[in-house]
């Protein structure tokens, strides 16, 4: 049975995507109009651009009546998992030679008998592997696990093989984790929990069991609803409406994950500062735009955003340890613990020799993918008001940019400006820790790269050309980290750094 999706995003080659099953191809029937989620609805046109440019590699035609596998049909059942691009490609061909094979990834997700080898960090890394995995031994296992996506042959419904040189990775039940970790900064004693982006309350019932009555807070209506069945009681209001709402005030408030999405960060500290009972504790876990994985993508030009993760595209603040801390201070708390949640990969291995040489980052900063942390109550410190990033800005900035461009296009050409996530002056203040937020952090939430524009709109049937609309001399921080991957040999993509914005022209391709 088919569940809700969405259907005909623009551009979309008739591509309709259902996220409980989903099938993508050039025609499907019609589905009852049900506004899914906003990461539902970017989840499919990322499928969507992965499948073409996978397709496009393999040289399939697009038309009427032709599946959108051009050969082969790709059935989705979890639209938010990554797709690598190289290895998907690999799949189509292979299952279109194979009419009567269905073939699932061969690492990436649980039950998979071939891991992914190391955690997903940040996508280049992700791709490079999908691109090593590629080139390697068609290896395969009878498969057995339901896999997050699938490919299959003409031939419909054959035998399932895991295929080795492709590789997916999962982000199902992000709304679900238990959180073992924040759960250990809870204090035992606590009885009154405000759990702020509270998910499904998976993590709240664990605080539930141990004696505490839990308020969740969840703007997300389908895992509010899921929620409301563990917690005490779940309000589907923002954090600040839910202040005056509270029939008592709590020892713990919770934010997990949850201060990056943030429109005002800043004045949702303070609001929650005053409901919190005397003596009690604020426990929080916010993502580290230090890692290594992160700086070492922008030197070499990139920021990829993805559905989830550090570099994630619904994040409006990037900081470090540094920033965090200013940012805690400055609304009137004092923390007392900091712990890093380290990922070491292996690719960026390189990347974090060199910033350990050439900046005043630690092994800490370079390596934590989170900070999980606690913090109390105090005289609120000095500091200047933070402005986080809004909204995003004009089609590249939207759900479907991909769509929004062709649409715009026509059959002629656009010219477009988009901010330069990389630019010095940004990653100067990442080097240190700092936070970025405002009209740099506009950058980071919408801004391109030339090498992210030609990876999204592969296949797209637009042809993609950027160029520097505007420059700025590299700081010293960053020329001495440029100096130090350059004795190290690790790509440096100096022109992406040194560019505050991008003039881009897209154009059908042939034209």
């Amino acid at each position: 049975m088919y569940g809700r999706g969405v259907e005909n995003p623009p551009g979309s080659d008739g591509f309709v995507v259902h996220y409980h099953l989903v099938r993508i191809a050039m025609s499907a029937p019609p589905l009852p109009p049900a506004p899914p989620p906003a990461d539902a609805r970017r989840a499919a046109v990322r499928t969507r651009d992965a499948v073409r440019a996978a397709r496009s590699r393999v040289g399939f035609p697009a038309g009427p009546g032709i599946p959108f596998g051009g050969g082969a049909e790709v059935d989705v059942v979890e639209p938010e998992a990554a797709l690598p691009v190289s290895g998907l490609a690999r799949a189509l061909a292979e299952a279109a030679a194979r009419p009567d094979v269905r073939l699932v990834p061969g690492g990436g997700f649980a039950g998979a008998p071939f891991p992914a080898e190391e955690l997903y960090v940040t996508s280049w890394e992700f791709q490079l592997l999908a691109a090593e995995r590629a080139v390697g031994p068609a290896e395969m296992a009878p498969g057995a696990a339901e896999a997050p996506v699938a490919v299959r042959g003409r031939g419909g419904d054959g035998p399932t093989e895991f295929f080795r040189p492709w590789l997916v990775h999962s982000f199902a039940g992000r709304k679900g984790h238990a959180r073992p970790d924040v759960l250990a900064l809870v204090p035992a004693s606590a009885r009154s929990v405000l759990d702020v982006g509270c998910g499904e309350g998976v993590f709240g019932a664990s605080l539930e069991a141990r004696g505490a009555r839990v308020t969740g807070i969840e703007l997300d209506e389908r895992a509010a609803e899921v929620a409301a069945r563990r917690l005490s009681r779940v309000l589907s209001v923002r954090a600040e409406e839910a202040v005056g709402s509270l029939d008592v005030r709590p020892d713990v408030i919770v934010l997990a994950d949850v201060l990056e999405h943030l429109v005002d960060p800043a004045g949702v500290l303070r609001t929650l500062r005053e409901a919190l009972s005397p003596g009690g504790r604020l426990v929080f876990s916010v993502p580290n735009a230090t890692h290594a994985s992160v700086l070492g993508g922008a030197f070499r030009g990139h920021w990829d955003r993805e559905l989830e993760g550090i570099v994630a595209d619904d994040h409006r603040t990037y900081a470090g340890r540094e920033g965090w801390t200013a940012l805690l201070a400055s609304c009137g708390y004092r923390v007392t613990s900091l712990l890093p949640a380290a990922a070491r990969t292996a690719r960026s291995g390189g990347d974090r020799a060199a910033f350990l040489a050439s900046t005043g980052l630690s092994a800490e900063d370079l390596d934590a993918v989170q900070w999980l942390g606690t913090a109390e109550p105090s005289a609120p410190g000095s500091g200047a008001p933070m402005c986080a990033a809004v909204e995003v800005d004009g089609p590249l900035g939207g759900e479907d940019p991909v769509g929004a461009v062709a649409e715009r296009a026509g059959s002629g050409g656009v010219v477009l400006e988009t901010r330069n996530p990389v630019r010095a002056r940004v990653l100067e203040t990442l080097l240190r820790g700092g936070l970025v937020a405002g009209e740099d952090a506009m950058a980071l939430l919408s801004g391109w790269t030339p090498a992210g524009l030609a990876s999204r709109f592969e296949g797209s049937g637009l042809g993609v050309l950027a160029s520097p609309a505007s420059g700025e001399p590299l700081s010293r921080a960053v020329r001495e980290v440029v100096e130090a991957r350059r004795s190290e040999g690790l790509p440096t993509d100096e022109a992406a750094l040194a560019a505050s914005s991008w003039s881009v022209t897209f154009r059908p391709s042939g034209s």
